[in-house]
C-alpha cells in the first residue's frame, strides 16, 4: 500500500472516531525515537478496537551498535496501541495499525452508545456535592471537598478516571 493511501486510511480512521468529546482527550502521535525509529502511538478508548485483541508483531532488533534499520515492535498495551520501528518504518508501523483496524468490517464504526465515557458521567452525576469545611487539595481550587475525599467532586473524578468530566 502507498503512502499516500496509508496516510488517507489512518485519517479516515480518525475522523471516523471523533465525536465532539473524543478528540479532546484521546488521539494519536507520531515522532521519532532516538534509536534511530519512529513511534506511532494511537488511544483506543472509547472506540472499536478498545477491546479487539491483537497479538502483535515484532522483527528485527532495534541494536544501536549497527544502527539497524530494519526492526518494528507493535503492542496493544491498555487502551493504547504502541508500534515502534527503524527510521524507514513508518509506513510500516501505520500499515500493522490499519491491518489490525481493518482486520473486521466494522473498521470505521463507532463504539456501542453506552460507551466507558457516558459510564464515567452517570457515576461523576451520583457523587454527592462538596461537604467541607475543607476544601479541595488541588491547588488553585476553592471548592468544598467530599465526603471521604481530599478533592472536589470534579478533582476527585480526574484523579480516578484521568481525565476531567464534561457535564
Amino acid at each position: 500500500m502507498n503512502a499516500s493511501k496509508l496516510l488517507e486510511d489512518l485519517q479516515q480512521w480518525y475522523h471516523a472516531q471523533c465525536d465532539g468529546y473524543r478528540e479532546h482527550w484521546f488521539g494519536m502521535e507520531i515522532g521519532t525515537t532516538d534509536n534511530p525509529g519512529w513511534f506511532l502511538k494511537v488511544d483506543l478508548t472509547d472506540t472499536i478496537l478498545e477491546d479487539r485483541p491483537f497479538g502483535g508483531v515484532e522483527y528485527g532488533c532495534a541494536d544501536t551498535d549497527d544502527f539497524s534499520l530494519d526492526w518494528i515492535s507493535c503492542k496493544v498495551d491498555g487502551a493504547q496501541f504502541l508500534g515502534y520501528g527503524g527510521p524507514r518504518k513508518l509506513p510500516d508501523l501505520i500499515q500493522v495499525f490499519l491491518a489490525w483496524a481493518k482486520s473486521e468490517d466494522d473498521w470505521l464504526a463507532v463504539p456501542p452508545e453506552m460507551s466507558q465515557r457516558e459510564l464515567d458521567l452517570e457515576w461523576y452525576r451520583t457523587l454527592s456535592e462538596g461537604v467541607g469545611p475543607e476544601t479541595c487539595r488541588k491547588a488553585g481550587c476553592s471548592i468544598l471537598r467530599l465526603d471521604q475525599s481530599v478533592f472536589c467532586r470534579q478533582h476527585h473524578f480526574e484523579q480516578l478516571k484521568g481525565y476531567l468530566p464534561e457535564v
